[in-house]
């Protein structure tokens, strides 16, 4: 398990499956709630290895509760799972494998509205299920049913992991990036004053720049965005130049990195006639107030009606 990032919350959760000599080659455990949300258990009982000829089973859960039609597409979880098959009547005779085990990182998973099931392809042969532990004299498939159990830990969602995943939205002019040209900026802000013209700004890679947010006069349900370039001219000749830039702007949580929502554009080209970038259905102003849950944790807004939004910004002369 993770030891770096802190804990929330730890659940476990046990399926009992009978008949292991007719199983059909997929199924899936019945729902079950575990650290406030909704999963299955996908089992794959008959997976063979084309190599060996091996008979495999492979494990994997999936998070059934985070989409747009439940109005959760904000939450993101960093989740770690350990994965068991055991001896149904004797808790000493198992086999265990823990999800991030089996990656070279050892890094949990991190669970979005994109990314909703993970799992372990090759978690043990079947034959193993079968043999007889030497010390208890018992094989983990015992008069045909056996425990398929997951202990799950949920952890803190850390800033890093929210940069990279902002930096995974964003549009690069070349496939290896310059770091240089990278920078964030973020600040608190009331959702209830971007009912009018909302300014902000910051600096990057040396240049200045200002982001309107305000509302749609066409389609009242958006908020709209604007970003200006300030200073659009050569710091050595004093003559108008060209800058090419890429942003990932974003909503959050004021106390979660967990909670966000966030847009990237493409590469735009910032020159003499192009000073400035507008996105007029930016974002639905309901997405700013949504209770997931009803629980401060998962919605973008505080109680105060504060939020933290953010510029992820890649720029280049």
């Amino acid at each position: 398990m993770n030891k770096k990032s802190n804990i929330l919350q730890e659940d476990f959760y046990e399926w009992e499956i009978e008949g292991w000599n007719v199983l059909p080659d997929e199924m899936s455990s019945p729902i079950f709630i575990a650290v406030n949300h909704k999963w299955k258990i996908l089992f794959y009982p008959k997976k063979r290895d084309k190599e060996t000829q091996e008979d495999y089973i492979s494990v994997g859960i999936e998070v059934l509760d985070i989409s747009k039609d439940m109005e959760t597409e904000n939450i993101h979880m960093a989740t770690d799972f350990v994965f068991s098959i055991r001896n149904s009547n004797d808790y000493f005779c198992f086999i265990a494998v823990g999800y991030g085990q089996h990656l070279v990182n050892k890094q949990p998973f991190y669970f979005s509205i994109n990314k909703k099931s993970c799992g372990i392809e090759w978690f043990t042969s079947k034959e193993e299920l079968y043999k007889k532990d030497k010390s208890y004299n018992k094989s983990i498939i015992e008069n045909n049913k056996a425990i398929l159990d997951t202990y799950i830990c949920s952890y803190e969602y850390n800033k890093e992991r929210y940069i990279e995943e902002l930096q995974s939205l964003m549009t690069y002019d070349t496939d290896e990036k310059n770091d240089k040209h990278e920078k964030y900026f973020e600040q608190e802000l009331n959702v209830l004053r971007l009912n009018n013209n909302r300014r902000i700004k910051f600096e990057s890679n040396n240049y200045k720049w200002k982001i309107s947010l305000y509302p749609n006069e066409k389609n009242k349900e958006y908020i709209s965005l604007k970003i200006k370039i300030n200073d659009l001219t050569s710091k050595e000749e004093e003559e108008a130049c060209s800058v090419s830039a890429s942003f990932v702007f974003s909503f959050r949580n004021i106390k979660r990195y967990s909670c966000f929502w966030a847009k990237g554009t493409s590469i735009i080209n910032f020159n003499e006639d192009t000073e400035e970038y507008e996105v007029a259905e930016f974002i639905k102003k309901d997405n700013l107030f949504n209770e997931y849950r009803r629980n401060t944790i998962n919605k973008l807004t505080d109680d105060n009606d504060k939020v933290m939004f953010g510029v992820l910004s890649y720029v280049v002369n």
